[in-house]
């Protein structure tokens, strides 16, 4: 199974099943003591595949990562030092509000610094993933997998501008299910950058009134309120989390957010 594989692949480095959480939502509900929905836990023990086996000279991450793609999940780090393995839901409550605002609104501040990104130059309108094709004729490729980027293609029907469309050739792909996940991810990558957000916060928790400090993870959603930038807040996906602690200025958090639906793979 899926999750054995898992397990003895990261064996030789001194890991142990303890140190691994294949209940994302339960992982997060736990650290931070609130429930913020639950989606259905991927079923590990049920999930086979016939070609699951190293691809030397891969590394451990790369092997487990490659393997992860094919059943749509990822890995990252749990908030009390375990290995978390799942799919990331951006579809659960807002853990916390970051406010930003301008006096004489300012009092309810709670960021160190508020930065967004918007980046589009990578973003295709269109991505295709193809097999290998007869005399190099995309269009004679037998399996294709194609994921669309709603917005530049929307501007591209409109105004002629912005249509970038993208072929990438894929060996592995022996199936239009395969392919279609492997567009999805490819996009996803290329289109993280459309609009983040990264936010310092003094601290590594937050305040939950009555519950005490819960800490900040990755995997759970963030709300930002700013009116120095309009129309960019909303709900967003935290996907990295570093903690920092300086002598001078104590323990304080960096959270780099993605807007919701990035990581629908």
């Amino acid at each position: 199974t899926l999750k054995q594989f898992i397990l003895r692949l990261f064996q030789p480095l001194g890991y142990l099943s303890t140190d691994f959480q294949f209940a994302a939502a339960a992982d997060r509900n736990v650290q931070t003591g609130r429930y913020m929905g639950s989606p259905r836990p991927v079923d590990m023990d049920k999930i086979w595949f016939n070609q699951l086996k190293v691809q030397p000279p891969e590394t451990v991450w790369e092997c487990a990562n490659r393997v992860l793609k094919w059943h749509h999940l990822m890995m990252w780090d749990a908030g009390d030092g375990r290995l978390v393995v799942g799919r990331p839901d951006d579809t659960q409550d807002p853990f916390v509000t970051f406010i930003c605002r301008r006096a004489p609104n300012a009092d309810a501040n709670n960021v160190l610094r508020l930065r967004p990104g918007v980046d589009w130059s990578e973003v295709p309108s269109e991505l295709h993933v193809h097999s290998n094709t007869f005399g190099h004729d995309i269009r004679r490729a037998p399996i294709r997998g194609v994921t669309v980027d709603l917005d530049l293609s929307a501007e591209a029907a409109r105004s002629g501008n912005f249509r970038r469309i993208v072929y990438i050739p894929n060996d592995g792909a022996k199936r239009e299910g395969y392919a279609q996940a492997a567009s999805r991810r490819e996009m996803a990558a290329r289109a993280k950058s459309k609009l983040t957000w990264q936010v310092d916060v003094d601290g590594w928790s937050q305040w939950q009134g009555t519950q005490g400090l819960a800490p900040f993870l990755i995997n759970i959603v963030a709300d930002i309120q700013s009116d120095v930038h309009p129309g960019l807040g909303g709900p967003f996906l935290v996907h990295q989390l570093m903690r920092k602690l300086d002598v001078d200025a104590g323990p304080t958090s960096t959270l780099s957010l993605v807007a919701k639906g990035i990581y629908d793979i």
